[in-house]
């Protein structure tokens, strides 16, 4: 009996994960009807460096705001997450693939996620929803899933990271996620953008 629960609590488990949505009308959202015809147009090494691009900007932009990073209150107390989010993207794996069905926590409007418990623990999958956006898209995505990797598990509280990053290295923010209403990213944003020492 013990055997039954402990495999059942790792099943669960084994789906602990956190994704980033894309919010309509902010990027290039395509319909999963058109995935597959889409897909077979996208030359995949080109999109391989693409992405081997987007995860060195990524990795550049976290290294950027461990340097500068001026905001430090609450759970950002010394810069420790930040600096834990750029140890775990060092370490971590891109995973994605052709076949748009292999990942099961793709939903409609998921550019990515990562898992938190099990053998694909530190690796951030990349859905079919990101293979069709810009390499700086792609960046901010991997910036917010490497959040996610530091332990963050609140999608408010990564994404605010996300922005702090972006903000910190002094490029233009490419996008606003799908938790930009619910997380009140827009006070946030004017947060930051309203105290110019914070550069």
């Amino acid at each position: 009996m013990k055997a039954i629960i402990i495999s059942t609590i790792l099943l669960i488990y084994s789906s602990y994960s956190f994704g980033l949505e894309f919010s309509t009308g902010t990027v290039n959202i395509p319909n999963p009807a058109t995935y597959s015809a889409e897909l077979e147009e996208l030359d995949f090494d080109l999109l391989k460096e693409k992405f081997a691009g987007a995860l060195e900007d990524a990795l550049i932009t976290l290294e950027t705001t461990v340097r500068n990073n001026r905001y430090t209150f609450g759970f950002l107390g010394k810069n420790r997450r930040f600096k834990r989010a750029l140890r775990a993207l060092r370490r971590a794996k891109l995973v994605w693939s052709e076949d748009i069905t292999s990942w099961r926590h793709c939903g409609k409007q998921t550019a990515a996620y990562v898992v938190q418990i099990g053998p694909n623990r530190g690796n951030i999958f990349l859905c079919p929803m990101a293979y069709t956006q810009s390499r700086e898209v792609l960046t901010q995505i991997i910036v917010h899933e490497s959040a996610h990797l530091s332990g963050v598990t609140s999608e408010c509280q990564a994404s605010k990271m996300e922005m702090l990053a972006i903000y910190f290295s002094g490029i233009e923010q490419p996008f606003k996620s799908g938790y930009w209403n619910k997380c009140r990213l827009a006070k946030f944003n004017h947060t930051l953008n309203s105290k110019p020492y914070l550069r």
